[in-house]
């Protein structure tokens, strides 16, 4: 594992109301690629490599019959990591997919990434439910167990709190989830399409970002290039402002495009960050607390209205851009 500072040479406030907090230093980011500890050897299917980090196995959910690999690292919080567009071939071995995977799993967190069981030509209710169905597969303990040979049996943790991360159309879906997973402490957007959004979910995108913006007080980051291919960083910022202020972070990455090549290292180090901020309280700066922290106090509390029911008020944040 590499320990990467954060390179900030500029920040730009886009709201005036709080900041990431970007003082602590050193996430530890994995690196993807072909030669990695972590990886297993590639299996090319129609010239695409498929990558197993070693922690992962291989399963089936049971209802959608949809394909995912699990990492069971006996933590209390599971990442649920969802893939681009299906038909200009996205799926779950995709780059930024496949990062995330490696960067949760570095800090001791269980995952999750699956290929969606449909076309994904659709209004996209069949892959909300989806997501749906694996966080309900993840929280009830169904996952398979993982033991290093030559380690003793540890007592199964079966997770308590899901965060979503999506990469593209994928955060489409993962955001609209969020509003049917009371348990969702957090939605990570990967370079959400928002310019084409209506396009890719056949002109039902107002249904799901409507939906997705139900849990008030729900932490989400969004964060997107300043040279993405689809969506402009106009588009983005006014796609950001329109979620609750309060709740809501969003990151430009310059130099970036819609596919971060290269840039896997950046973006984790943005959501690493956006983590050590949002769940300071719990996390007390340091990221391998993560998947043994208590984070039931961002589950649902509200999801019609934008007081919360009792308990502390959610953390400010606003859109920043570093390079």
């Amino acid at each position: 594992l590499d320990l990467v500072p954060v390179h900030l040479n500029l920040v730009l406030l886009v709201r005036s109301h709080g900041t990431i907090d970007f003082s602590v230093q050193g996430c530890r980011i994995p690196v993807p690629g072909a030669v990695h500890p972590s990886l297993s050897s590639a299996k090319k299917n129609n010239g695409q490599a498929k990558m197993r980090t070693k922690n992962e196995r291989e399963t089936t959910l049971p209802s959608s019959g949809a394909k995912c690999r699990i990492a069971n690292m006996n933590s209390d919080l599971a990442v649920i990591i969802t893939h681009p567009w299906g038909p200009l071939g996205g799926n779950m071995h995709n780059n930024v997919v496949l990062s995330a995977a490696m960067f949760f799993q570095a800090l001791g967190v269980t995952t999750m990434r699956f290929d969606f069981a449909t076309s994904q030509i659709g209004r996209g209710y069949k892959e909300v439910q989806q997501v749906v169905e694996a966080a309900d597969y993840m929280l009830s303990g169904q996952h398979p167990s993982y033991v290093e040979a030559g380690q003793p049996q540890q007592q199964q943790r079966t997770p308590t709190s899901i965060l979503l991360v999506g990469y593209s159309y994928g955060s489409l879906i993962t955001g609209s989830a969020s509003a049917d997973i009371p348990n969702c402490i957090g939605c990570v957007s990967i370079a959400p399409p928002v310019a084409v959004k209506h396009w890719l979910l056949l002109f039902n995108s107002g249904y799901h970002v409507q939906k997705a913006k139900k849990r008030t007080s729900l932490p989400r980051l969004m964060v997107i290039g300043t040279e993405d291919n689809f969506s402009s960083e106009t588009s983005f910022t006014d796609f950001v402002d329109s979620f609750p202020d309060a709740s809501t972070s969003g990151a430009l990455i310059k130099r970036a495009d819609h596919f971060f090549n290269g840039r896997e290292k950046d973006l984790m180090n943005v959501i690493g960050q956006w983590l050590l901020s949002t769940y300071a309280d719990v996390l007390g700066g340091d990221l391998n607390q993560l998947g043994q922290a208590d984070l039931s106090k961002y589950a649902k509390k509200d999801s019609s209205s934008s007081k919360d029911s009792g308990g502390e008020k959610p953390p400010s944040y606003s859109c920043v851009s570093f390079t």
